[in-house]
């Protein structure tokens, strides 16, 4: 599937011109991605009992039952509510193709987060992984925002991060809107964010650094 993404870009490419070296978009060119996880898909993604699932807002986790449903997560929305689940590779086998491919092209262990973010909301606030990431925006409209790491620039997968050092940070600070269908790449270490500009679900990909990296 990445090299659907890439469009015009084969993988080697990107590996030996791209990966780790700085971020990148595509726009409109993950649309497959799309079915995965859209509001016609909500429900079926939801109503499952052992999700890795988070309530949040601005960022933050909130004491709000997990919704089961696209009408709960709508009620959740109107009080500026969202959510975030992690390993979502792991609750529906469309999502579990997608990891694969990632896996498969990138040579590294794969897993997916899914953010649905109330407009005017962050599903996170600024902070970095230790993973390489993917994200594609598949219903509504998001601001991203990133920068380099200078402060911390070796995260290590397992390690606790410090996110509070994002007020030591003077690296230039860049943005890219994504609609659906847009991908951004962040190397892994890149500080970053995101603002919905109006209700919007989206797929995390976080692809461990593999034997290219």
């Amino acid at each position: 599937m990445l090299e659907a993404w890439l469009d015009d870009t084969t993988i080697q490419d990107f590996v030996l011109h791209v990966r780790g070296r700085r971020p990148t978009a595509g726009h409109g060119t993950a649309s497959e991605a799309i079915p995965l996880f859209d509001w016609a898909s909500v429900d079926r993604i939801l109503d499952q009992d052992a999700l890795d699932l988070s309530v949040r807002r601005g960022g933050r986790p909130v004491e709000a039952a997990p919704p089961r449903g696209l009408d709960a997560l709508r009620g959740l929305f109107a009080m500026d509510v969202g959510l975030v689940v992690r390993h979502a590779e792991r609750a529906d086998p469309g999502l579990a193709a997608l990891a694969r491919s990632f896996t498969r092209d990138l040579s590294g262990p794969t897993r997916l987060e899914l953010t649905a973010t109330p407009a005017g909301d962050r599903g996170h606030g600024w902070h970095y992984d230790a993973d390489e990431r993917f994200v594609v925006v598949t219903e509504g409209f998001e601001q991203h925002y990133f920068r380099a790491n200078t402060v911390a620039p070796e995260p290590v997968r397992g390690a606790p991060p410090d996110f509070a050092r994002i007020r030591e940070e003077r690296s230039p600070m860049s943005t890219c809107l994504l609609a659906p269908g847009d991908w951004l790449y962040l190397p892994r270490g890149w500080w970053h964010t995101a603002q919905a500009d109006e209700d919007t679900l989206a797929i995390s990909i976080g692809v461990a650094p593999g034997i290219w990296a």
